[in-house]
């Protein structure tokens, strides 16, 4: 398939001739003839092989210089780049549209945009993003996406799955289908995809949170959030009875988050009116209502911390206010980022990896160590 040229009338198809000379640059880059860093022929032999002009041949040096395969040093000459795109620049797509940008809510996917950014920006790593892909051919970033897996401008894909996944989440395409092109979901839960997965093990979150309560000699336990996956649930009660806490069914408390959270708020404040038999640790599987468990907390009169502990999940490095007398744990994005990489690393080099790769929930203090 031809690529497309942006110019000040539209969209122009690059010449064939053109076309020819990217592709045979571009493939002897990846196959390794022309190596990392070497210095490319000089222009007379590449117009006397290539059976060009010096505008042609111009014009394609131009679009690899462009997409990252070749480099100019002053006068020294045009060289192989040692950081060529198939090697080392990693698309990122999301489902959500670009606002995520914008966000600084300490959810997954901005916490993920924000810091791959960083790097991007500090030279750690190269990183494309691609927006609005909601399962439609025409949707979003999607052609851009399949336009840069043919010009094997990626070195991998993250594909961040919706709650809501289905197979066709990225619509069927030959181009995706064929491409060799190594690829990891992130998803929330296991959904049992044949694909190579990683997923923040929520189990992990439960088992330390409750930990840490036994350390606080804790005995009635409320749950916030957690209720949307079946296995989670059952697993959450299991290791309840396995420490004799005391949870009644009305203390595990689920919310959409569509519903106003202010109904979060006025139920914890009514779950802790009995200050004798109501709960005195409280663990929140969501950090989108820690602050209103906190309100309904004051609003009962109750002191987080003293009264009650509070153990909520969080998204690291974290932009919550530290202040909160709260015991922040979660999941490192850096840790979901380098262990990214490395299955894409992996999958580029022949390996298999396993199918799903789960990530451990840390106390802040553990997160913020590299």
């Amino acid at each position: 398939m031809k690529h497309l040229n942006k110019t000040k009338g539209g969209i122009s198809r690059i010449p064939e001739k053109q076309e020819a000379i990217i592709t045979g640059l571009r493939n002897r880059i990846i196959s390794g003839e022309l190596p990392l860093g070497e210095r490319l022929p000089p222009r007379l032999t590449l117009l006397r092989d290539l059976h060009t002009t010096p505008a042609t041949l111009q014009a394609a040096l131009n679009r690899l210089i462009v997409d990252g395969f070749i480099t100019t040093k002053d006068r020294s000459g045009t060289f192989v780049s040692t950081t060529p795109p198939h090697l080392n620049n990693y698309g990122v797509a999301f489902c959500c549209d670009a606002s995520v940008k914008h966000l600084t809510d300490g959810t997954f996917y901005s916490v993920l945009y924000h810091e791959c950014l960083a790097m991007h920006e500090a030279g750690v790593r190269q990183f494309t993003f691609y927006f609005g892909l909601d399962g439609h051919a025409d949707g979003g970033d999607y052609q851009r996406l399949i336009s840069d897996i043919q010009s094997r401008r990626l070195a991998g894909l993250l594909v961040m799955i919706p709650t809501y996944f289905t197979d066709d989440y990225l619509p069927s395409s030959p181009v995706l289908a064929k491409s060799p092109l190594p690829r990891v979901l992130m998803e929330a839960s296991h959904n049992g995809h044949p694909a190579i997965s990683i997923r923040p093990y929520f189990r992990s979150l439960v088992s330390r949170g409750l930990g840490y309560f036994a350390t606080r000699t804790r005995q009635r336990l409320a749950v916030i959030g957690g209720g949307g996956d079946p296995d989670l649930v059952s697993y959450i009660r299991s290791s309840v009875a396995a420490r004799n806490l005391a949870m009644r069914p009305s203390w595990h408390m689920t919310f959409s988050t569509t519903d106003h959270l202010d109904s979060v708020r006025h139920t914890v404040s009514l779950m802790m009116e009995s200050r004798i038999s109501s709960p005195d640790c409280i663990l929140v599987m969501d950090d989108v209502y820690t602050d209103y468990v906190l309100r309904g907390l004051y609003d009962a009169g109750m002191r987080p911390s003293e009264d009650v502990d509070v153990v909520s999940h969080c998204n690291f490095p974290s932009q919550r206010n530290r202040a909160f007398p709260v015991k922040w744990l979660g999941f490192s994005v850096r840790h979901f980022i380098a262990n990214t990489i490395g299955l894409l690393d992996a999958q580029r080099c022949g390996e298999q990896p396993q199918s799903v790769t789960s990530i451990e929930a840390l106390f802040e203090d553990e997160a913020a160590i590299p």
